[in-house]
């Protein structure tokens, strides 16, 4: 980086004693030396470009070596045009010696080029499943974690935020379905180099590439079992300093809420719940109820709107980005910084998530063939949040009864210096609003450093040599702090609890680093007369290391080495082949079990290339068919997992398996791509099937075993699947353009083995037959009628004398074997966990200097359940508020009421069942977007682009979903995801 950030100093230093031996005067002719290149990094010069005097005759070409001289006047424009790239201009304000520009190739609908794993491809040779998201998909948009940003970019993928938590809000990602236990996150690498994808700025991405089958994931082998995800970040060109900015400021408002009922009518929910319960007296007399519903006594019977008390009905959220960019042909950079403050929805005490992040992209050119891209990221996050002896300060507000004081007056005899405030207390709970004015805050502060070196050696135009070192640290502390805080009763001036001033700080911070090296030689080649055979072949090597040091002091060290090849080949552009392997080994397995071998193969068929399509290619550019099969590998699991553990005492900690080993997918793939009328209609297709064995499973003990659970290859699974993408981009003369972007996915996935057919695990099962992990619960036929009673319909509790035996109005359990009452041994699995449907589109529209897009994401059926307080809003002593959704609820008078009669406790109600599932399909209008450029301000403030623009995130969604958001599928204590309506500006000079 020394060397770098070196030759970048160089670099100014000789641009500006060169600019010095031009004498730069008032002289009304001026001359312009420079050079023309690519965009690429490294640029390639560019000769015989035209350079031109904008609105006269006047012009030049560029040499052999991309270099030009000519003369203008100050104040007159240069063009810089060559055929297949985009033309750039020039304003001349002095004499230039050594001006570098570089022009942006527009390449054709067939030879787009993307990045494919360790290379890149031109599209139209592509044989592999590649999806592509460009950064128009997620520019401008509040998004807080780039992770969200996937949703609706391109088909196999589905993208799930299950909470809007600040700074915890990032979303899970699979790619092309659940296919294993242990662990479904796909391999990120931004610009070849391991990395979170949450800690990536979006300002700073160029495009996005997903891998979606064996074929094209296979170089990554061991880790890329879930599908691979390659994050390009933008690069400086040579050229001006380029200087952007990009910001917004917003507003965001939580999008689903309880609405409880009041205090009256709470009272009188509890009387009806006791007297189910078999109480013969009212906890609440009607002179209480009514006392509360007039509001006469307040402070003996209060009606507190505790969501009124705590939370906030908006909070802001503000994101700032500053881009530099710029160089020469020797050197290049990229420079950005990001802030992003997001607060969030609690009254007093101070909470949200602040993240400032820096990234530096370089490029030296060390001689004419050896060059080395040097990439830095510093990053910094603090999340602030109330922390209770519960579950979240929301669990509080859905527990703590309207009928308790929120704040006491001030007492009459109170001195004046006495600024005391006397809460209303419920049993343990406290309060929220307590907790939020006199309980702990937790600060964790997260630092994320990494570094990542490329050299490369470019031996012959054919031959390349590519080196690889990256580090990365990733280090965490929490905080907590509690003032000292007295709880006295208002009512008897009596201390009844007592809290200390506390400041305390994790023992042991979380600390992980990561450090990987590698080689790769590269060969390309056109072979044949007029170059009909083109062939790349590369291969290298790369180990590396993980160490991380938790909360507890354990340190746990996982390497892993790995050789790689690959070859691309294509005849004529017409047929395609690719063949790759890798041979990972991983100290997560004993001795004989580390090595896993993944090989691939890929075939194609470009039709349009065939003599009888020639007819057709005024209509059709891309006609290609395409065809793969590989394998991928996972050893997603913890260390030490193959040998006995015992700790000091001689107990033992973990039962080894020294016959662990890999476990392995294989994917087939048939896919096609058609592109017509050059490029306006896009469509893909592709179908799958992914099948995995010796499926890792953490197999529970028994206990006439004596043994605990312990890590086995005891499974196999499959996922079946399609996708099916359409993209049309059209212009409407020259101020109308329209571009419209829609996708399905289908994945369907089937558990074909598992040790002893079934495994339990709490509410999850993995069994035979079914979707890899389904609920696991009872079967329902609605509520139980007095006449299923008199008949002795099968019940939970049985017929003689018992209190918990069921009653008119519970839910109504099937008898799944037929012992003629209800046990555990009647749940069955109950629904898949994972839609087997998502989709997406987006349109953008752009009428001269007004753009407008809109994006919709949405999931076919998957069951969604109300469990917990959603379900019976009652928990004994652990409190609980029924929101006024819970008042059609069974009376002897409304017997095909929607709930079951009311309990005092969950009770037997509660049981996860198909009575609590719901449709949890749904659609959401992701984004509204509508934006202005304002040419003639830019020109006035001399810069290249103004654009002004509003958005709406998350401004509607349709489910049949009503207490919680179907997308995070949460209890009383998940946090929200937000709407979001912000403004915001691009700048670009």
């Amino acid at each position: 980086m020394f060397l770098a950030m070196t030759s970048l100093c160089g670099m100014w230093h000789t641009q500006g004693m060169a600019a010095n031996t031009v004498t730069d005067t008032e002289d009304k002719v001026l001359t312009i030396r420079g050079v023309v290149v690519t965009s690429d990094d490294p640029p390639i010069v560019l000769p015989g470009a035209t350079v031109i005097v904008k609105g006269t005759t006047r012009g030049v070409s560029t040499d052999s070596s991309g270099f030009f001289s000519i003369e203008a006047e100050r104040g007159e424009v240069l063009r810089f045009q060559f055929i297949g790239y985009e033309p750039k201009e020039f304003r001349v304000t002095r004499a230039e010696a050594n001006l570098s520009i570089a022009l942006k190739e527009v390449p054709s609908v067939i030879d787009q080029v993307i990045v494919t794993g360790m290379s890149s491809q031109q599209k139209k040779q592509v044989a592999a499943a590649v999806g592509t998201i460009p950064a128009a998909m997620f520019e401008n948009k509040p998004i807080t974690q780039l992770s969200q940003a996937l949703q609706g970019g391109t088909t196999g993928i589905t993208v799930t935020q299950s909470s809007g938590l600040p700074g915890s809000d990032g979303a899970s990602i699979k790619i092309r379905g659940l296919a294993t236990l242990q662990g479904s996150n796909p391999l990120v690498l931004v610009d070849g180099f391991e990395f979170s994808l949450d800690k990536v700025d979006p300002a700073t991405v160029e495009s996005i590439t997903i891998l979606k089958d064996a074929a094209a994931a296979s170089v990554y082998g061991a880790k890329a079992g879930n599908g691979v995800i390659l994050v390009t970040t933008k690069r400086g060109t040579a050229g001006k300093v380029s200087v952007g900015y990009n910001g917004y400021y917003g507003v965001q408002s939580p999008l689903y809420m309880p609405d409880f009922v009041d205090a009256a009518t709470y009272m009188e929910y509890i009387n009806t719940a006791e007297r189910n319960n078999g109480s013969q007296t009212d906890v609440y007399s009607p002179e209480e109820i009514e006392a509360s519903r007039n509001g006469t006594d307040p402070l003996h019977y209060p009606n507190t709107d505790w969501v009124e008390w705590t939370m906030k009905n908006t909070t802001p959220i503000q994101e700032h980005c500053l881009q530099v960019s710029g160089g020469n042909t020797t050197a290049r950079f990229a420079l950005s910084a990001q802030y992003l403050k997001q607060e969030g929805m609690y009254k007093y005490m101070e909470n949200g998530f602040t993240r400032m992040s820096v990234r530096a992209n370089t490029t030296v050119n060390l001689s004419r063939n050896i060059y080395i891209y040097t990439d830095m990221y510093i990053n910094k996050d603090e999340q602030k949040q109330p922390i209770t002896n519960r579950q979240t300060i929301l669990d509080y507000i859905y527990r703590t009864p309207p009928t308790i004081v929120a704040e006491f007056p001030r007492k009459e005899d109170q001195p004046a210096n006495d600024d005391y405030i006397y809460y209303g207390l419920y049993k343990d709970i406290a309060s929220p609003l307590l907790n939020l004015r006199e309980g702990t805050q937790r600060t964790a502060t997260t630092d994320y450093v990494s570094i990542n070196a490329r050299p490369t050696w470019q031996i012959t135009e054919q031959l390349t040599l590519k080196g690889q070192v990256g580090y990365r640290l990733s280090s965490g502390v929490t905080r907590d702090y509690r003032k000292g805080y007295p709880v006295i009763d208002y009512w008897t001036g009596t201390t009844t609890a007592s809290q200390l001033e506390m400041v305390t700080t994790t023992s042991f911070p979380h600390r992980q680093t990561y450090w990987m090296v590698g080689l790769t030689l590269d060969y390309n080649a056109f072979l044949g007369k007029e170059g009909i055979h083109k062939l790349n072949v590369f291969g290298g090597w790369n180990q590396e290391s993980t160490d991380e040091t938790g909360s507890s002091n354990y340190v746990e060290n996982v390497t892993g080495i790995s050789a790689f090849g690959k070859a691309y080949y294509s005849y004529k552009d017409k047929y395609l082949a690719e063949a790759g392997v890798r041979a990972d080994a991983t100290s997560l397995f004993g001795p004989g079990q580390k090595w896993g071998v993944f090989p691939s193969i890929a075939i194609g068929w470009n039709v349009i290339n065939e003599k009888f399509m020639e007819k057709a290619k005024n209509v059709i550019d891309v006609l290609k068919v395409r065809a793969s099969y590989g394998m991928l590998g996972n050893a997603d699991i913890s260390p030490y997992k193959y040998q006995n553990i015992i700790n000091d005492d001689g107990k033992e900690l973990v039962n080894g398996n020294p016959d662990l080993t890999w476990e392995k997918v294989a994917i087939w793939n048939v896919g096609m791509d058609v592109s017509l009328l050059n490029g306006s209609v896009d469509v893909t297709f592709d179908a799958f099937r992914k099948h995995t064995t010796d499926l890792l499973v953490s197999v529970p003990g028994t206990i006439s075993s004596g043994f605990l659970s312990v890590y086995s290859n005891a499974g196999e699974a499959e996922v079946k699947g399609c996708e099916v993408g359409l993209g049309i981009n059209h212009k409407f003369g020259k101020d109308v353009s329209l571009n419209f972007n829609a996708g399905y996915s289908y994945n369907k996935s089937k558990l074909l083995k598992i040790t002893n057919g079934k495994i339990v695990s709490g509410d999850k099962v993995y069994q035979e037959g079914e979707s890899i992990i389904e609920y696991y619960g009872y079967g329902t036929d609605g509520l139980l009628s007095q006449a299923d009673l008199d008949l002795y319909y099968p019940i939970i509790g049985g017929y003689n004398v018992n209190s918990t035996a069921q009653k008119p109005g519970d839910v109504k359990y099937l008898d799944m074997n037929g012992d003629g009452g209800i046990t555990a041994d009647d749940m069955r699995p109950i629904g898949p966990t994972e839609p087997t449907d998502t989709y997406f589109a987006n349109l953008s529209i752009q009428v001269k200097n007004a753009d407008l897009s809109v994006q919709a994401n949405g999931v076919g059926y998957v069951p969604v359940f109300y469990t917990n307080l959603m379900a019976n809003p009652l928990n004994g002593d652990q409190g609980g508020v029924p929101q006024k959704w819970h008042l059609d609820y069974w009376t002897q008078e409304r017997p095909n009421a929607r709930l079951p009669r009311p309990l005092p406790d969950t009770g037997n109600n509660s049981l996860l069942s198909t009575f609590w599932k719901e449709n949890g399909a749904f659609l959401r209008i992701k984004y509204i977007q509508l934006g202005y450029s304002i040419p003639w301000l830019a020109k006035k403030l001399r810069a290249d682009n103004i654009r002004f623009y509003v958005n709406a995130q998350n401004p509607f969604t349709f489910t049949k979903v009503e207490l919680i958001d179907p997308e995070t599928k949460g209890t009383q204590a998940t946090h929200p995801m937000f709407k979001v309506y912000s403004v915001g500006l691009n700048l670009k000079f």
